[in-house]
């Protein structure tokens, strides 16, 4: 197996991935809320994953709080 096969497995789940989740939009949209979801808990509790991409890791309009 090459990269190139690798690359065109992924490269092909991914395909599929998408297609099943504009077949079924309902279930499409509550997977992205649920990642925004995680995404919003890491900013409150203040991960670093979360958190790296804003003003080197701090958030600003949490400070005065």
């Amino acid at each position: 197996m090459t990269v190139t096969d690798i690359y065109e497995v992924i490269n092909g789940n991914a395909d599929r991935f998408f297609e099943w989740a504009q077949a079924n939009p309902k279930f499409g949209l509550l997977f992205a809320s649920m990642l925004l979801a995680v995404w919003f808990t890491g900013l409150l509790l203040r991960w670093k994953w979360a958190c790296h991409w804003q003003f080197g890791g701090k958030l600003w309009f949490f400070d005065d709080c």
